[in-house]
């Protein structure tokens, strides 16, 4: 068995030597496909832990701190998770004042938003 499992291996892994064969056939029946990390943006952080996993950023700066890196987050000043950007202006809901996107900031953009005013709706 153990050499069915060391065969299943990179060969960079082949060559260790396991003390505790039981332990590691019971680790490799846990955990059956171990895939070795990715790092797609080449900032040596696995994508799985990235914070903008399509643009290297090896520092990880969120200075807002809502879980999206700076070099991807529409919205630098204000957390917004959901990066939402209704008007599609690479501005992020929560800090776009133009929302209806006419180059200026005034009533028509206060209309767009006159329905959802004091709406407990989190989707607003």
């Amino acid at each position: 068995m153990y050499d069915r499992i060391r065969d299943q291996l990179p060969e960079a892994k082949r060559s260790f030597r396991f003390l505790a064969v039981p332990l590691f056939v019971v680790f490799a029946a846990i955990v059956p496909n171990v895939a070795e990390a990715i790092d797609t943006d080449a900032d040596s952080v696995d994508d799985a832990l990235d914070n903008c996993p399509g643009i290297s950023n090896p520092l990880q700066r969120d200075d807002d701190s809502d879980g999206i890196g700076n070099l991807c987050d529409n919205c630098l000043t204000l957390s917004n998770t959901d990066q939402r950007d209704t008007n599609n202006d690479g501005y992020g809901n929560r800090c776009d004042a133009d929302l209806d996107n006419d180059g200026i900031v005034n009533a028509a953009d206060l209309a767009i938003m006159k329905s959802v005013f004091f709406t407990t709706d989190p989707d607003a």
